[in-house]
This record gives C-alpha cells, structure tokens and sequence, in this order.
C-alpha cells in the first residue's frame, strides 16, 4: 500500500475539488492518502468525514514560502507520490517540491491551458506523468510540451448518488421553489461567474418565458466568487419583473437530489473542459442544452443527449429548449441516453480505475 499526498488547488467545492473527491474516495482503499489545501474552505469537513488526514495552507496557497516545509512533509511522511489537483501556482510548487525529495509527480490537469503563462511549458515537462480531463483538454496540454505523452481521463460520476425517489425529488424541487409540480424546471448548476456564462441564461430566460411561461429557470451555485457579475445578473433579473421564474438558490449540498426534481439541465459556459454539472446532470437522467465549446462535444451526443448549439446563439438556445420544454417524450428519451452514456463512458470507478493504473506504473516504475 503506496502513501499518496494529494495537493488540492482550492478548498471550496467545485466540480474539480468534487472530481478529487471521487478520485480520493476509491483510491483510499488501496492507498495511504493525506490532502494539502489552502484556506478553510469545505472540503476539509468532506475529507474528515472520509477519515482522510488533511494539511491546511494560509488562504493564499502553497506559496514559493512553503516549498520548504512541503518537502519536509513529503520526505518526512514517506510518501511515494505526489498528485497535483488542476493547474495553479500551488500546484506548480508543489511539483518543485516533489522533486527535491526525489518523488515522481502526476499532474491532473481539469482546465484548458491555451492562455496560461509562457512558464507553463517549462514546469509541465518536469511532471512524471500528466492527466487532462478531455480531448480538447489534452490539445491545450499538448501545445505547450508537444513531445510528452497526456493521458485523457474523463471525469467521472457516482451513478449511485442518482438513484432517489424522482417524485419525491420533484416534489422537494416544487417546495423549495413554492411552485406546483405542473411548472418544467430548467436548472443551471455552476459558481456564478463571467466563463460559466450565466448571463445568456437570464437572456434566452427573457425570450422562452413569452411561449412558455409555466417554465421555471434556476441557478445553482456560489453567488460570491464574482459578486458584481452576480449582482448585475440579479439586477437585470428585477428589470424584466422575472424575479418570480428566474431563480437565484446559491451553493447547494445535494445536487444530485436537485437534479432529479428538474426537466432540462442548461449550461452556457464559454469555457469548459470536461464540466462536472453536465455529467451529473446527465446521471439524473435530464436533456442538456448547452453551448458547443471546448470538451462538451465530447460528452452531449447532438440530438441524442440533448442540443449543442453556436457559443452565444440565443435564438439557437431559445429554439432547443422550446422544443424539449413542448414534448415530454423527447425530454425523456433524450435523459434516458444521456444516463447511458454517463453509464459507458463517464463512471467514477473506471475514472479512477484509469487513474490507478497510472499512479501504480509509476510507483512500479520507481
């Protein structure tokens, strides 16, 4: 049994910190694991309550400050390898750190790298091994170390989270929302921010409340990270009078639940490797509409799974939900694919199967 010291870029829950998660929960029974993280963020009562020992940072992250003293904890912890969680300047150090003590590095890349500083050439070479979320991923990846090999791993989905009671999913749904089960809840799950694009939202909301106005748009996730953006959707909100069938819920603890007392998952990011929230709200069995960018053409199947159009097509975005919010055999068709799919392709334990086999031929290896 190998001791594994995993280095989390964030401490609030997101989908790469909840990806981790997975990762951690599987691994743990065949490895020794131990979690750095900055801040005080969640993720620290998840790990306690998983029996994984944590190390916390100052909020500011593991700084060059701290290379010292993580060597000494990689060194002095017998650890055998060192896992990088995404792409950030703690992770970076963390992977000089590694190499100082003569530890091998993997390091799990879950954003697109096409802008990121000309650096990042230079210290991705020194990684062990590397893992990208997607294809796409893979190819901003491979733009800056074209001569090494990237390993694609999709994210991956506890399918076992999404087996609640649907009607009484629905009916929590219409509680929390003080709406009759009659209303089709189109629900987006994302920290609010200008790269999840939760503004075309509230516009294509604007156009599809006039054929359909029984539907019901909800935003799920964090209000702070960009709270002028968030407030400026809010505002606009108020300007058209829809305060009443646009929602704004903030962070919620049981997505999966939520998920499956919806209709149509809608994602409008800009940007986005390998998104967490479309998986799991494929899991739950709901249609997506989303914009056709970066890895979400490598997880919704066009007509199949649900509708990718034009990054900003709100006439095009307007026109799929239409036709999914006018035929509840489509909408259940479609969920019934998108379930399949995350089935075959997108299941946390293949995920970290893939994951292991990689950790373990480096271990082999060393």
């Amino acid at each position: 049994m190998a001791r594994l010291l995993f280095i989390s870029h964030k401490s609030n829950l997101g989908g790469p910190v909840y990806s981790l998660l997975k990762l951690i929960k599987y691994l743990s029974q065949e490895h020794e694991i131990a979690v750095v993280a900055p801040g005080c963020g969640e993720v620290f009562g998840v790990l306690k309550g998983m029996g994984i020992p944590t190390y916390r940072v100052e909020p500011s992250g593991l700084t060059w400050s701290c290379i010292p003293w993580l060597s000494r904890l990689i060194f002095q912890g017998r650890f055998d390898l060192v896992y990088g969680n995404n792409y950030s300047s703690g992770t970076r150090n963390a992977l000089i750190a590694s190499k100082l003590v003569g530890r091998p590095f993997v390091w799990h890349i879950r954003e697109m790298l096409w802008e990121a500083h000309w650096r990042t050439a230079f210290f991705l070479k020194y990684a062990d091994a590397i893992i990208a979320v997607s294809q796409v991923c893979a190819q901003s990846v491979k733009h800056y170390v074209p001569k090494k090999d990237i390993n694609v791993v999709y994210n991956g989905v506890d399918l076992e989270e999404f087996q609640t009671d649907v009607m009484g999913a629905r009916q929590g749904v219409s509680c929390t929302l003080g709406i009759s089960q009659e209303h089709l809840v189109i629900v987006s799950v994302g920290n609010v921010c200008v790269r999840k694009g939760q503004g075309y939202t509230v516009k294509v909301a604007t156009e599809v409340l006039k054929n359909h106005p029984t539907a019901i748009f909800v935003f799920l996730g964090r209000l702070d990270l960009e709270p002028e953006y968030a407030l400026c959707l809010q505002q606009e909100v108020f300007r058209c009078k829809l305060e009443e069938k646009v929602r704004f819920l903030g962070f919620c603890d049981n997505v999966p639940k939520f998920l499956q007392g919806c209709d149509i998952f809608l994602h409008t990011a800009i940007k986005d490797p390998n998104p967490r929230a479309v998986l799991e709200a494929m899991a739950a069995k709901l249609p997506v509409v989303a914009f056709d960018v970066d890895g979400i053409k490598e997880m919704v199947i066009h007509g199949e799974t649900g509708f990718l159009v034009p990054v900003g097509n709100i006439s095009a975005m307007k026109e799929a939900l239409g036709e999914l919010l006018g035929n509840l055999s489509l909408r259940t068709r479609m969920g019934e694919k998108a379930r399949e799919r995350v089935q075959t392709m997108f299941n946390a334990k293949e995920t970290t199967k893939r994951v292991s086999g990689i950790i373990n031929h480096l271990l082999k290896a060393r």
